[in-house]
């Protein structure tokens, strides 16, 4: 069941539909968070042999050989040393006999390697001989590992250099030189996504071969709905929870104000009551999801940003179609869907309690863009209608561009985020595949 804007003929009754979307779009949401597929996007990878992943996760900690044996090893990572570490991959098990609870702290000695560029700090523990170590730099990896001759450690060392191992198809091969490994830097949102080509020696040194931009990003890329007068700022820092929740209620602050610009133009119009009431309810919803993501961001050592609104005088009733193709049919109605997928997966019991809030008051937000759509065309001309549907249509390719980077397994494991594939397959099961 696709999720699509009723198509208005030249005729059709004039008259505001009944508000009746939400059993349809969640009835829709639940089928499609029912449903697991994987599709690939990348380069430069086309000469490689093998894989490290299974699914959509490297297995990095598997098939490595140290230079000493070791009973357990773990790639963990943690945001504070007040903060419990979590354990991203392991092998083996912790002897009984050995100081097993020590790997459930941070290392007094902080410090950490930037894996995965999520912001987080990520080292390697092991216990060899009931004694447990930690790993805190790259230099101590590779004393560790001692000859670079397995893939997963490469892949390894790789990752803990702050690159995303990408598993959307082969991502080594194996030469005289040492291991070839593809792998990828960057997010879609705010910049562009790298794929490189890298050569990891015996000894353990990264040299890149060959690189290329991949996918470009948007700098209007966190869902949701978007005021026009919204001020563009310097591109903000990314990395890590806090910084990800803290751009979030910046954007969830600023739709408090596309809400109430909304309403406002619906009464100067004359639009149906029932409109008018949903707009100024959604900008109550907003105010809260600010203040609740805003916590999140703090709790995670963000700042969150105070948006800054040019207020805007009421649109024509096209441009307010127009906007709401984009935000409300496209962004909204597909962040609703984010949402819900995060209030079944974060493994945080805060984030997920706070999605489960925040899910169903987006729900009830894209039932309004599509009630408002219908009105909307209602009062439109039929060349008005096909503009309007044209917009709808380049913004869904233009949003569907963006799925292709993972978010960082922080983000996939504590939050709840689909992987860029996932998103990919959710998207098209939404709205019908590529328009």
């Amino acid at each position: 069941m696709l999720v699509r804007p009723l198509q208005w003929r030249d005729g059709d009754m004039k008259t505001l539909p009944r508000i009746s979307h939400r059993r349809r779009l969640l009835g829709t949401f639940a089928s499609i968070l029912g449903v697991t597929s994987l599709t690939g996007c990348g380069s430069l990878r086309d000469d490689l042999t093998g894989s490290f992943c299974e699914g959509p996760a490297p297995k990095l900690v598997r098939g490595l050989e140290p230079a000493e044996p070791v009973d357990y090893v773990a790639i963990q990572s943690y945001f504070g040393r007040d903060q419990e570490p979590s354990t991203l991959q392991e092998e083996g098990a912790c002897p009984a006999t050995a100081n097993c609870e020590a790997l459930g702290a941070a290392p007094e000695e902080g410090g950490g390697m930037r894996g995965g560029f999520d912001g987080a700090l990520e080292y390697v523990s092991y216990v060899r001989n009931d004694t447990v170590g930690h790993l805190l730099t790259l230099d101590e990896v590779r004393a560790f590992l001692g000859t670079i001759d397995t893939p997963s450690e490469a892949g390894l060392l790789v990752h803990l250099s702050g690159y995303h191992v990408d598993c959307d198809g082969n991502n080594f091969t194996q030469t005289g030189d040492g291991y070839i490994v593809y792998a990828q830097s960057g997010t879609t949102c705010g910049g562009d996504v790298s794929g490189h080509k890298l050569l990891v020696g015996p000894d353990g040194t990264i040299q890149e071969l060959e690189s290329e931009i991949v996918e470009h990003g948007d700098d209007n890329c966190q869902i949701g709905r978007i005021p026009t007068g919204l001020e563009r700022s310097a591109k903000p820092e990314r990395d890590g929870l806090g910084a990800f929740f803290a751009e979030v209620a910046h954007l969830e602050a600023a739709s408090v104000a596309a809400f109430e610009d909304l309403a406002a133009e619906l009464e100067h119009h004359g639009a149906p009551e029932a409109l008018i009431r949903q707009a100024r309810a959604a900008a109550r919803e907003e105010t809260r999801h600010a203040i609740l993501t805003g916590a999140l961001a703090r709790r995670y050592g963000g700042e969150r940003r105070i948006p800054r609104v040019q207020r805007q005088a009421p649109r024509d009733l096209e441009a307010i179609a127009l906007d709401n193709a984009v935000e409300g049919l496209g962004r909204e109605t597909f962040g609703a869907l984010i949402g819900h997928h995060q209030a079944l997966h974060a493994t945080d019991p805060t984030i997920r309690s706070v999605m489960q809030t925040i899910a169903l008051d987006e729900t009830r937000h894209a039932e309004l863009s599509h009630a408002l759509h219908e009105w909307l065309c209602s009062q439109l001309s039929s060349a008005a209608r096909d503009r309007v549907e044209h917009a709808r249509r380049q913004a869904l390719l233009r949003f569907r561009a963006g799925f292709c980077q993972e978010p960082s397994p922080e983000l996939q494991r504590l939050a709840g985020l689909p992987s860029g594939a996932e998103a990919t397959r959710m998207f098209d099961a939404l709205f019908g595949g590529p328009v």
